[in-house]
């Protein structure tokens, strides 16, 4: 049985776009001269970096809109705008710059006390907390599950691995209908999800597991050791009620989402090669190797040393066929002449037949 791992990227939770554009109004920005805004409608999954800023002022719209519904108290409605006005922030910023990334990376380095950085990582946070709870999962996630999973135990195959550079958490609120249960920490303690800055006891890595490169975009409560869940509340609730916890300043609250050049520890790293050491078999999924992840790209190519094929999932695959060539080693050229095999039907994931 060949060991498979899965590589995947942005693209891999970007779900379907409507053909119209969403239309909408921002309170307090629009111009004389623009009755309201456009962005991609999203039918399911989420957007990509090309969509980010366009969709925060979406976000922005629909929660003025939400606040204006709520009898908040005076503290709960400070929470809220304060949260609405640091994505004004971040959106505005993010037009001054390449990428949201190239923003953030500006910050980890001119920004000594952190203040901005950690703010833009709340924003970061709240957007795609919102753009989950309000959307539709990424439907390739169900059809994936739906063909790894072989009967009602909801066993998972041994020999597949997930590295995910997404801090979403489409895998687990796909998983969940499975388990007919919608407990985020069980779902991840069944998917055996690893964070890249969290702590973990002593959990064996060989079997399926996930490994999130950059955190997951929550909170995590360090008294109960699990998320903030903010996808199972009440439903005559609010998910406004519950986002204020973003907003709050307390040593036992910390948010999970990493970038790439934050540091990683000795333990998450070994994690990481434990996991993958043995894969003879490499899945590609909507990935572009950025060059911010060139580091702990060269890790993973690096620890692949019985790679024999790898298989490239994206509308643009020739692209991303020079970047892995480009990260191959002397050993994966020379001794196993990896094949690689580029797949453009985007449909559904890709399940290699060495599965």
């Amino acid at each position: 049985m060949e060991k498979v791992v899965y590589l995947l990227g942005a693209g891999a939770s970007y779900g379907v776009r409507d053909s119209k554009p969403e239309s909408f109004k921002v309170q307090g920005i629009l111009s004389a001269f623009k009755e309201s805004y456009e962005c991609p409608k999203i039918i399911e999954g989420l957007p990509i970096v090309s969509e980010l800023s366009d969709r925060m002022l979406y976000i922005i719209s629909r929660l003025e809109e939400e606040v204006n519904k709520i009898d908040f108290n005076s503290i709960g409605r400070a929470l809220c705008q304060e949260i609405i006005n640091d994505i004004k922030w971040a959106q505005k910023e993010s037009l001054r710059h390449a990428t949201i990334d190239t923003f953030a990376k500006k910050l980890w380095i001119t920004d000594r006390t952190k203040k901005d950085y950690n703010r833009l990582k709340r924003v970061i946070s709240v957007f795609f907390t919102l753009e989950q709870y309000w959307g539709k999962t990424d439907k390739r996630y169900d059809s994936f599950f739906a063909s790894l999973i072989k009967d009602m135990t909801v066993l998972l195959p041994e020999n597949i691995s997930i590295l995910s550079w997404n801090y979403d958490c489409q895998m687990e609120l796909a998983l969940a209908e499975y388990l007919r249960s919608n407990d985020l920490h069980h779902i991840q303690g069944v998917l055996k999800m690893f964070h890249k800055n969290l702590v973990y006891d002593q959990v064996p890595t060989k079997g399926f597991n996930v490994i999130k490169l950059n955190g997951t975009a929550l909170i995590y409560n360090k008294d109960d050791k699990s998320f903030v869940d903010l996808f199972n509340i009440n439903k005559e609730d609010s998910i406004l009620d519950y986002l204020p916890v973003f907003a709050e300043d307390s040593v036992n609250l910390k948010n999970t989402l990493s970038f790439a050049w934050e540091q990683m520890s000795d333990t998450f790293q070994q994690r990481i090669i434990d996991s993958i050491s043995d894969a003879t078999i490499l899945v590609i999924i909507g990935y572009s190797f950025p060059y911010f992840n060139r580091e702990i790209d060269k890790l993973i190519f690096n620890n692949l040393s019985k790679l024999k094929k790898v298989y490239i999932q994206d509308k643009s695959p020739d692209a991303i066929e020079e970047s892995v060539r480009n990260l191959f080693t002397d050993y994966h050229r020379r001794v196993n002449n990896t094949v690689i095999e580029k797949k453009t039907n985007l449909n559904q994931f890709y399940l290699p037949p060495e599965l």
